[in-house]
């Protein structure tokens, strides 16, 4: 029987992560009671649910709808879990967002996608929300299209307690290259010390791919641009 669920019992079982304190996080689909999917983090001595769909959303009127991708969640050392979910049952607007939850206390909104960003591009956080990477300080890595911002493109960090800082944005200026302004993140990971590597296309230059470190704090210095001669 899976916990938090009405009686409803496991089905299929997909592995979250695995933390150094014994933790498990897992998504899984449930038969009978009141979802038919949820999320958990458990350990040999029990399981606590921490999302399921049609749970309310918190910060918003509508409810959970969770999908069956890995990536939509993450796992820290401090048992916590970072996840992005839809939101059904309410009027257009906030369709989707992310929320950070653990096995003592409900989930808390870091945000959806029509909050203001906070951040130096202004505007508000749009469509295409993606969870790229969750740290033990509580840090929240994602990218979104925000709206009514300078730029429609950007890759952000963002915690439950301070702005949001963001590691770079569309047509900003790529270092290191001649002409080459950001276009898109393809890929992400951020440490503990919030630094995020990150590989993204390039536009308006001769390197159409390069991989970059930011954190936020600074602008991004380069590491490498496709077609330069390698340090060998």
């Amino acid at each position: 029987t899976a916990p938090g669920t009405g009686g409803g019992v496991y089905g299929n079982l997909q592995l979250i992560g695995f933390n150094n304190a014994g933790q498990v996080a897992f998504l899984s689909d449930i038969t009978g009671g009141t979802t038919t999917r949820a999320v958990f983090i458990g350990t040999t001595s029990g399981v606590s649910k921490i999302a399921a769909i049609f749970d309310p959303a918190p910060g918003t009127t509508g409810f959970f709808s969770l999908l069956p991708v890995v990536n939509n969640y993450a796992l820290n050392e401090n048992g916590d879990l970072a996840f992005h979910s839809i939101v059904s049952g309410i009027a257009p607007g906030a369709v989707e967002g992310i929320w950070i939850g653990n096995s003592s206390a409900p989930p808390t909104k870091l945000l959806v996608n029509n909050d203001p960003t906070g951040s130096s591009l202004g505007g508000s956080f749009g469509v295409g929300v993606i969870l790229r990477g969750f740290n033990n300080a509580g840090k929240v890595l994602f990218q979104s299209n925000p709206v009514g911002a300078t730029s429609n493109q950007a890759l952000f960090l963002k915690d439950l307690s301070n702005p949001t800082q963001v590691v770079f944005a569309r047509n900003q200026p790529a270092p290191g290259g001649t002409t080459e302004t950001f276009l898109i993140t393809l890929q992400a990971s951020l440490n503990d010390s919030g630094d995020v590597a990150f590989l993204a296309t390039l536009q308006g230059g001769s390197a159409p791919f390069g991989y970059f470190l930011g954190s936020g704090a600074a602008p991004p210095i380069k590491i490498a641009l496709q077609g330069e001669a390698t340090p060998v």
